[in-house]
This record gives C-alpha cells, sequence and structure tokens, in this order.
C-alpha cells in the first residue's frame, strides 16, 4: 500500500470515528477519495460546519470538477 494511500485511510477512518465499521463500501470509498483529494489540493475543507469560515479549496475548477467535490466551498468568496 502506498504511503499517500495509507495516509488517505487513516485520515478518512479517524474522521468518521466509530461510524467507520457501518459505512458502506462505496461510502468508505468516498472517504478515502476525499482524503486523498484533500492532500493533492491541499484543502482544509472537510464538509462540516466548521467548513463555514474557510475560504474556498485552492484546487483549479477543473481539479474540483474531475473530483467531484462536494465540499469544495464557491467561489468568489473568502
Amino acid at each position: 500500500m502506498s504511503g499517500s494511500f495509507a495516509a488517505a485511510l487513516d485520515e478518512a477512518r479517524a474522521a468518521h470515528g466509530a461510524a467507520w465499521a457501518s459505512l458502506s463500501q462505496g461510502a468508505r470509498t468516498a472517504a478515502i477519495f476525499h482524503a486523498l483529494c484533500r492532500m493533492d489540493s491541499g484543502c482544509r475543507r472537510t464538509g462540516t460546519a466548521a467548513d463555514e469560515g474557510l475560504p474556498p479549496c485552492p484546487a483549479s475548477d477543473a481539479f474540483i470538477a474531475r473530483r467531484g467535490c462536494r465540499f469544495a466551498g464557491r467561489r468568489g468568496e473568502a
């Protein structure tokens, strides 16, 4: 397992806590993918209420669209 995948898996598990065991395979995959995306883009958004005070994800619009991120935030807000 690559280092970045292992780190993303650890981040996804930590973000979901005890609920990780009950997540569907698709939900687990989405959580790992989101963690990888955050690592690639440097985005700090997690999809929680804490995102309210954060600027939009620094990734390009094309990157966000390719990754299908629901948490990137609206452009033009900061």
